[in-house]
């Protein structure tokens, strides 16, 4: 057998999910489809696997998109505030290390504000925003990782409204956005 068709130079669709971090094997499938991954199908595991060449290169083509502003309410944030660090990039991460932006959005008008997380925060919004039978304002965003938002939650859970959902004042909903950030934030290297 030579080097070319080694069979660790293939990964299973549960390999290949793991490796990207995804939630589920449809999501896989998905990119199989949109042509995003080298693929072929193996007889002896009765399923198709993916070139870890493919998939490597896949993963690190998905980054953050930098998010320059909110159409629905003005909110700007200059660009070079919003690139995660070194850290957050590097390949291959799980889930709950993937880049992200932190945002805390309002319910105008009832005192609830929804933590989130989203790699384009602006498509977010409006997704959000479709649903709700109030207007939404973006509050506060900061660079993170997806655990974050999940330590976030955690540090709010006496202010719970509903699911991701809080009420109280949101100095103390961004102090606690901003204190996971910071909490999960990589080291920094010696001498820098």
């Amino acid at each position: 057998m030579d080097e070319s068709s080694s069979s660790t130079d293939w990964l299973t669709p549960t390999q290949t999910r793991e490796a990207l971090g995804l939630a589920k094997t449809k999501s896989v499938a998905k990119a199989r489809k949109r042509g995003r991954l080298a693929f072929k199908w193996d007889a002896s595991r009765g399923c198709y696997v993916y070139s870890r060449e493919s998939v490597e290169r896949y993963d690190k083509g998905r980054t953050l998109r930098p998010f320059t502003g909110n159409p629905l309410n003005g909110l700007s944030v200059e660009p070079d505030s919003v690139t995660p660090p070194a850290a957050c990039v590097s390949s291959p991460v799980g889930r709950k290390d993937r880049p992200c932006h932190l945002y805390i959005v309002e319910a105008v008008g009832v005192d609830r504000f929804k933590v989130g997380s989203s790699i384009d925060v602006g498509r977010r919004i409006r997704q959000l925003a479709v649903a709700s039978p109030f207007p939404l304002e973006l509050r506060h965003t900061v660079p993170g990782r997806k655990g974050d938002e999940f330590d976030a939650h955690a540090e709010l859970a006496d202010m719970t409204a509903h699911c991701e959902w809080f009420h109280g004042p949101l100095e103390r909903i961004v102090e606690a956005v901003e204190k996971a950030v910071s909490r999960n934030a990589a080291p920094t290297p010696p001498g820098q």
